[in-house]
């Protein structure tokens, strides 16, 4: 692997690592576009009423867009480091969680190559 590559993967890890404890820190389960929101910096009411702009991860991808972010989270539930679960609640259908090997990752900082970047 040269140096690029090397980077590239450590960019990759990195950025994982932090949508995994953006959704670790949180205290509601929340759906994709919420952690979209979040991760992006919204300033929407939703986001100040449940202090979601406190969590230390807020805005960390605002210069991706909602696509972006959502590939990534999809990867990383492809990946079996987050999952989708059903809900039958009213305002949501499907929040994300981590799973066991997600938070292993956050736990020990490694984690798989993502392959993010291009998606």
């Amino acid at each position: 692997m040269n140096n690029h590559a090397k980077y590239i993967d450590n960019y990759e890890k990195s950025l994982s690592l932090m949508i995994l404890s953006c959704l670790n820190d949180l205290e509601l389960q929340i759906g994709k576009k919420k952690a979209v929101a979040i991760l992006q910096g919204s300033e929407s009411n939703y986001i100040f009423k449940n202090d979601f702009n406190k969590n230390p991860l807020y805005g960390l991808l605002q210069n991706y867009n909602s696509k972006q972010i959502n590939d990534i989270i999809e990867r990383l539930i492809d990946l079996e480091l987050i999952e989708s679960k059903n809900l039958d609640y009213e305002f949501y259908s499907k929040v994300l969680e981590l799973t066991s090997k997600g938070i292993e990752a956050i736990r020990t900082g490694k984690i798989e190559s993502p392959k993010i970047t291009n998606i």
